[in-house]
């Protein structure tokens, strides 16, 4: 079979794989040896998401520490792994939001080349939601955000620090999707909310642009959504787990493309499962398949004992038994806590991937974007997956 390339990154890790190598060998026409470390500034360097523009060019967002804040940082890399300095003037960009800890954990790439940055912004008090929208050649757009700044921060409820965007994704219309968890009323919960062209919110979806859902009322409950994903008819799924008095359950949600809950999905659009009474059980990573079954990526177990785990459903929300064990596959990659946080699928291809982000510690406390990744599972194809 012919692999295509792919690209994925997760906490501070890229990597190219090459077509005619062996699943999992570094892609040595890539950087050095398949690997490509990039420097942003002085201080620590992370990358958290990754996005594949039309013409093979690669862009990582994540944060750059300037000395005594973060700020996003957004760097482009050629098919090569260069950096294409037709972006910003090095390749690099860095945007500050005027708060003390600026990161971006999303990223996508519009259909005009346009590129979103989505993360959280923070002052010594509040935190917000922030999106930032560059052209192609890195520049902010000052057709989107207030008053031509091409920023924009949304106050979500009680802006405690559990408010965070994880993720983004461009509707065929042009509307952005950004996902993540606040506190919009009493306690932490899955969020979206659908901006327009524009960065205004779309007072069509949900109520006001927002939509939220939660596990339990119980004060000391957190639900964490960590991705979503789009489905060919305007669906969105999303993915997470909550934590507290339900510690150990896992969450994913099916909205219609107005944000009201999929009722055909699950119990009333969703679904809450424990699969470990005793330990930390999380989705991570979410995609639907082209026939409209669901992939669950994430943990089960617990501490150093915690395997990949995969689920697969139906679209209706039942467990699919034609999928490993009752729909469920559990997979330890060493001895020590292996943790899947990235997923990446192409409707050209019918072999799916995810990764860890486990590192060895540094040698110095100085991080830098790196282009390796030690731990990732390869699985045969079973079939074509829609990306």
């Amino acid at each position: 079979m012919n692999r295509a390339k792919i690209i994925v990154s997760a906490a501070i890790a890229l990597i190219g794989l090459q077509a005619a190598a062996a699943p999992g060998d570094l892609d040595s026409s890539f950087g050095s040896g398949g690997q490509v470390i990039t420097a942003i500034g002085s201080g620590d360097d992370r990358g958290h998401a990754v996005a594949l523009q039309s013409d093979g060019k690669m862009i990582v967002a994540g944060y750059n520490h300037n000395g005594s804040n973060n700020d996003f940082a957004v760097v482009r890399y050629n098919t090569d792994g260069t950096l294409d300095t037709t972006f910003g003037a090095t390749g690099k960009v860095v945007t500050d939001f005027g708060g003390s800890n600026d990161i971006a954990n999303g990223v996508a790439v519009q259909s005009d080349g346009k590129i979103i940055a989505v993360g959280t912004a923070s002052t010594s008090s509040a935190w917000l939601f922030a999106l930032a929208r560059f052209h192609p050649d890195g520049s902010l757009d000052t057709s989107f955000g207030v008053a031509g700044t091409g920023r924009i921060l949304t106050v979500i409820g009680s802006p405690n620090p559990g408010t965070k965007a994880e993720g983004v994704k461009i509707q065929p219309d042009g509307k952005i999707l950004v996902m993540g968890h606040a506190q919009p009323v009493g306690t932490q919960d899955f969020v979206v909310l659908r901006y327009n062209s524009d960065g205004n919110l779309d007072n069509g979806f949900g109520v006001g642009g927002l939509v939220s859902s939660t596990t339990s009322t119980n004060s000391d409950h957190q639900d964490i959504a960590l991705d979503l994903a789009l489905s060919g008819d305007g669906k969105i799924l999303v993915g997470g787990y909550s934590t507290g008095s339900l510690q150990g359950g896992y969450m994913v949600t099916v909205y219609n493309s107005d944000g009201s809950p999929d009722t055909s999905f699950g119990t009333g659009g969703r679904l809450f499962s424990n699969e470990e009474s005793n330990g930390m059980n999380q989705v991570h990573c979410v995609a639907w398949q082209g026939d409209g079954k669901i992939l669950i990526g994430g943990i089960k177990g617990t501490g150093a004992s915690q395997d990949f785990c995969l689920k697969r459903y139906n679209a209706a929300g039942t467990a699919d038994t034609t999928f490993g064990t009752n729909g469920f596959v559990v997979t330890p990659i060493g001895t020590a806590a292996d943790v899947p946080s990235i997923w990446h699928c192409r409707a050209t291809e019918s072999w799916w991937r995810w990764a860890s982000p486990t590192m060895p510690t540094p040698a110095s406390p100085t991080s830098r974007w790196c282009a390796t990744m030690p731990m990732a599972a390869w699985i045969r194809p079973f079939e074509t997956l829609a990306g």
